[in-house]
């Protein structure tokens, strides 16, 4: 009985061949970065530090730009709220290569160049319907802070953002990001500026841009991938 049963369950308790699974979102690459350790105030989360307003969105597996229509772009407001306007109608999205060269990584780009639809020191949800291999309709939400000169990641824009661009000066423009290279993503972040390369100019975006008090995540929200 006990084998009989075993059996049972090793063969029909398995994923059946051929389902559909959904691409998973499992970062927004290279925008997150850990907290420096020297700032005891740091906290983790996921801000977009750059005025191009660019959001990447790396997935576990092929996919494919969302479901025409179905990008949402909404203001975070307080317990658990959301604002009513949907800015997804203002960007494009377009599938790039992840880190491993596959086309796992998502694109989302203001659709007017030079366009910037996200207010700065506000909090966003972006959520849409995306298809993947063998799955359609697949759900994914994200919750982050548009903050830019947040080089650092710590909700704040201070000395300590200041530090972090400057250790990190790369005057070259036109050499591509290596997404595999951790130096590669912080310098992608201290590129405030969004020209491609990182020199005093980005200094200036970020001092210009000082706001020592954290922007917190209004009330009801967790920020980061929403499960």
């Amino acid at each position: 009985m006990g084998v009989a049963l075993g059996y049972f369950l090793f063969h029909f308790i398995q994923p059946l061949p051929g389902v559909a699974e959904c691409p998973k979102l499992i970062d927004t690459f290279p925008n997150r970065v850990d907290p420096s350790p020297n700032d005891p105030s740091a906290r983790a989360g996921y801000t977009l530090s750059r005025t191009g307003q660019v959001i990447y969105l790396l997935f576990d597996s092929r996919v494919y730009a969302p479901t025409l229509g179905s990008l949402q772009v909404r203001e975070l407001r307080a317990n658990g709220a959301y604002g009513d306007t949907n800015l997804g109608g203002l960007f494009n999205v377009s599938v790039e290569l992840d880190p491993g060269g596959e086309p796992n990584m998502l694109k989302v780009v203001p659709a007017t160049p030079g366009s910037r639809p996200l207010t700065e020191r506000t909090w966003y949800s972006a959520s849409a319907l995306v298809r993947g291999s063998s799955a359609s309709d697949c759900p994914f939400a994200l919750k982050f802070l548009n903050l830019p000169g947040d080089a650092n990641n710590d909700w704040r824009v201070n000395a300590n953002d200041l530090s972090f661009v400057n250790s990190r000066i790369a005057p070259r423009p036109g050499v591509p990001w290596d997404w595999n290279d951790t130096i590669a993503q912080q310098r992608y972040r201290s590129n405030v500026n969004a020209d491609n390369f990182v020199n005093a100019n980005d200094l200036s975006a970020v001092n210009s841009r000082i706001h020592p008090l954290a922007v917190p995540v209004p009330s009801g929200h967790t920020p980061g991938i929403q499960k």
